[in-house]
Formats: structure tokens, C-alpha cells, sequence
């Protein structure tokens, strides 16, 4: 059994509790958050289950085998820090931090300890996804020429959803995910990226934060992904989010469209996509972010490494600081 440990209890951190409760493996010792109002609402769905104000409380109290981390994108280093030396195993939220210092020491500190560590990109779980990867892996398309992505969520992210938007920006909350699907399909790291943001609609709210960013890049291997990631889509869009995927190659061409989720319902107001990402299948969650987190128990327990490590997170968050560095400059910036 993997006594496992959940720091954060908002949309992500309760979807942990959750996938635990119903993985055979694991056994849920302490839920942490500081806010006192999450924790109450944490003690009526998670009765027996012990809470703590933070993760060194409940370090000092509860003996973990793993950590789950779904503080805000900014609010990763200190709990990550805490697990490594801990010794608990860690599946952490992406990105894996918002700067490359900080994303430098949650991996010094996972390898030193010698900890596994996944990180929560949940479309390397996602089956067109998956099928993609297969068809590149077995030749399908030839040699990649170049992605085209977008990935897009409405406004209600920025403004209801996230306390914290003016903490992130489109490219750290969802380009990431993104940018981590290019690196997986094309098996190469970014040389350069050259990017262009625009502001306005949530700044008129008082939200200082970036209404879309594009970004051109560059990859090692000499494919070009441009991914586009806005948050201000107006709020009547059928889903929350729009994630579609191009990826172009010398035989072939195939397209990913993750928004039309297979389902339509069709009302006298407006046509909305329910999602069937991540559904109650006959009384268990099933979906893209079940797979991700039962993989990671299951890599845990086997002693092997994850399906998406530090290190992948690590080169991410060089990528997307690169992002921001273009935007502050308005050239092209060189990927160390």
C-alpha cells in the first residue's frame, strides 16, 4: 500500500482524493491546505482522512510513501522541497514551477533524494493523443515537418476560476501542455522561440495578465510547432477548453480535435460538448487524468521511473520562461 498525502484541495487536489479513494493501492493518510474553508469542505466528503493546514504538519504527524502537489502553478517549490527530503515519491501539477530557478531546485532535490517524480501532463494519458504517438512511432506520417496547436480555455478561467491568473499566464497554465505533446511526439527539446502576446481584456478587469500568447517554435531536430494559447474566449463556447493538435509529417497529416468530446447536447439556450475526458464510468472515474495519476502509483510501487519526470518538467519550464523573455523583448530567444 502507498500511504499518499494531497497538498492543495482545490479542482485538482479533490480529483486526487478521489482517483486514491478508488485506487486498491493507496491508502489516503493527510489532505493539506491553508485555507481553513477547504479543509471543512474536505472533512465532509473525506470524513477519516486527517487535514493539516500544510504539508509539514502533516510530515511531522503522518509517514508518507508519496506526494501529490496541487498548489497554484506558482506555489510549488516549498511542498516539493518538503517531499524530496522526506523521501516521498511525488506527482506534482503542471508546470513544474514558474521559474527555472525554482524548477532547478525541486529537481536537485528529487534527485538527490532519489524520490520518482511525475509530473501531471495528463495528454500523454489521453487516447488520440496516445494514437498519434503510435502512428509517428510506426511511420505513418514520415519524417515531422511541423505541430500546429491551440489551446484555449474562456474567461471564466482567469476570472472565476483562478485566484491567482495574475500569478500565471496562458503559456504557464496551458501552453505547457502543449509544448509537452510536441516534445513527446517529436522526441527532441526547443532550440529557439520567438513570441507575441496580447493584453487588454482582462487588464480592463483589473487582471494583469496576458489575453493570448503565440509562439513560434524551433526544435532541435528542425521541426517548427506553433501553439496559440488564449484564456478570453467568451464563455457561451459549447466546453471550457479548446485543444486541437496538427502535426504535419513528409507522407501524411493528422489532426487531433479534443473539444468536440464525442457528444453534443443541444438545449433552447446553447449547444454545449459534456466532457467525456474524465467521467463517472459505472461508479469510478475514468479518464485521462485517472490513467495519469494510477500510472504513477503503479510506478511508485514497481520501483520504475514515470511516464513524465522532473526532467521533462524541468525542460518545459526552460521552454516557457523562454516564452515570457521573448514577449519582454520581442526577439527571438535562444533555448539553453
Amino acid at each position: 500500500m502507498i500511504s499518499l498525502g494531497i497538498v492543495g484541495l482545490g479542482t485538482m487536489g479533490t480529483l486526487y482524493a478521489r482517483l486514491a479513494g478508488q485506487n486498491p493501492w493507496v491508502s489516503l493518510r493527510a489532505l493539506c491546505d491553508p485555507d481553513a474553508r477547504r479543509r471543512e469542505a474536505a472533512a465532509a466528503e473525506f470524513p477519516s482522512v486527517p487535514r493539516y493546514a500544510d504539508l509539514e504538519a502533516a510530515l511531522a504527524e503522518e509517514s508518507l510513501d508519496a506526494v501529490c502537489i496541487a498548489t497554484p502553478d506558482d506555489a510549488h517549490l516549498r511542498p516539493a522541497l518538503l517531499a524530496a527530503q522526506a523521501g516521498c515519491h511525488i506527482l506534482i501539477e503542471k508546470p513544474l514551477a514558474t521559474t527555472v530557478d525554482e524548477a532547478q531546485q525541486i529537481v536537485g532535490a528529487i534527485q538527490r533524494a532519489g524520490v520518482r517524480c511525475q509530473i501531471a501532463y495528463t495528454n500523454r494519458w489521453t487516447p488520440p493523443y496516445v494514437a498519434l504517438k503510435d502512428l509517428l512511432a510506426r511511420g505513418e506520417l514520415g519524417r515531422l515537418v511541423s505541430l500546429n496547436a491551440r489551446i484555449n480555455n474562456t474567461r471564466f478561467t482567469p476570472t472565476s476560476m483562478l485566484s491567482w491568473a495574475t500569478r500565471s499566464s496562458p503559456a504557464w497554465f496551458l501552453m505547457t501542455h502543449a509544448l509537452d505533446m510536441a516534445r513527446w511526439l517529436t522526441e527532441s527539446e526547443v532550440h529557439s522561440v520567438y513570441a507575441v502576446g496580447a493584453k487588454g481584456v482582462l487588464t480592463s478587469q483589473g487582471i494583469d495578465a496576458y489575453d493570448t500568447i503565440q509562439a513560434l517554435f524551433t526544435f532541435q531536430s528542425g521541426v517548427i510547432a506553433c501553439i496559440e494559447s488564449c484564456w478570453v474566449l467568451p464563455e457561451g463556447m459549447p466546453l471550457i477548453f479548446d485543444f486541437q493538435f496538427e502535426v504535419v509529417g513528409s507522407r501524411s497529416a493528422a489532426f487531433v480535435n479534443t473539444h468536440d468530446q464525442m457528444i453534443r447536447l443541444v438545449t433552447g439556450q446553447k449547444t454545449q460538448h459534456p466532457t467525456t475526458l474524465l467521467l463517472n464510468l459505472h461508479g469510478q472515474l475514468a479518464g485521462h487524468s485517472q490513467h495519469m495519476f494510477d500510472s504513477f502509483i503503479a510506478a511508485v510501487r514497481d520501483g520504475r521511473p514515470p511516464l513524465v519526470t522532473e526532467t521533462d518538467g524541468y525542460r518545459n519550464v526552460v521552454a516557457i520562461a523562454a516564452v515570457h523573455q521573448s514577449l519582454a523583448t520581442g526577439a527571438p530567444v535562444t533555448v539553453a
